[in-house]
């Protein structure tokens, strides 16, 4: 198995990246990672991003360290949403204890666990982003207007689980990925011939330098010396090759 990932601010973001990233492994059984991409529209979106995954983190060592290790269709997504559900529930609780406002903690969430001795993966796209699967582009794009978690901490989280139409369970997956909705941000090109790659493509598709830890950072490099490309929303990305 190997695993790429890639965190970059864009051209747009003077200041913070309000992206924010984590992958771990676990349990010598599971991979996660997960991807949040902070509203610039508002406040201090970056600790939006970084909030959220910390919380998650913290919520997936609890579960995924105590998680049985048979093999059972079910008990991969059942895992994820009781991760979820201790995030939500966590959000609720400390939004009250430090005051928080709710534009303070707007951010999109993709997510993902893979069972690699299973060789089962489980991902949701909350808001914005891209979940790709073995050539499959799953493009979640809500018009700029995210529907933010953060807006339904009012809410059961159950009520709002049932609402999620982004969930994707996959057997046996060979390669996968989440990004942030920066990954089709990239512009720039000084000439026609440079604005014939396709940067989300190169990234996920390209079978390029594949022996090399940074191979993200290394295309990003390319795209922009030779291809005078680069992204103006904070790009993330996590890639991972299961052969």
């Amino acid at each position: 198995m190997k695993i790429y990932s890639l965190i970059r601010k864009g051209e747009g973001h003077q200041v913070f990246c309000e992206d924010f990233l984590l992958i771990n492994t676990l349990n010598n059984q599971f991979l996660w990672g997960a991807i949040a991409d902070g509203c610039s529209s508002g406040k201090d979106s970056h600790f939006a991003s970084a909030f959220l995954l910390k919380l998650l983190r913290k919520n997936a060592q609890e579960v995924l360290l105590k998680a049985d290790n048979k093999e059972d269709d079910e008990l991969l997504g059942m895992n994820a949403k009781k991760i979820l559900s201790l995030t939500f529930q966590d959000m609720k609780d400390l939004k009250k204890q430090m005051v928080l406002q709710t534009e303070e903690m707007l951010a999109t969430l993709l997510f993902f666990i893979y069972d690699f001795v299973h060789n089962r993966l489980w991902a949701i796209v909350v808001g914005d982003g891209l979940f790709y699967v073995d050539g499959i582009w799953h493009e979640v794009d809500q018009n700029n207007q995210p529907d933010y978690w953060a807006y339904h901490l009012k809410e059961d989280f159950e009520d709002w689980f049932k609402k999620q139409k982004n969930i994707y369970e996959i057997p046996a997956p060979k390669k996968f990925a989440i990004a942030s909705d920066g990954i089709f941000s990239f512009q720039g090109a000084r000439s026609p011939e440079e604005q014939k790659i396709a940067p989300a493509s190169y990234f996920l598709e390209d079978e390029q330098f594949l022996a090399q830890p940074n191979m993200l950072g290394r295309k990003f490099n390319i795209l922009y010396s030779q291809h005078g490309l680069q992204p103006y929303d904070d790009v993330s990305i996590v890639l991972v090759k299961t052969t």
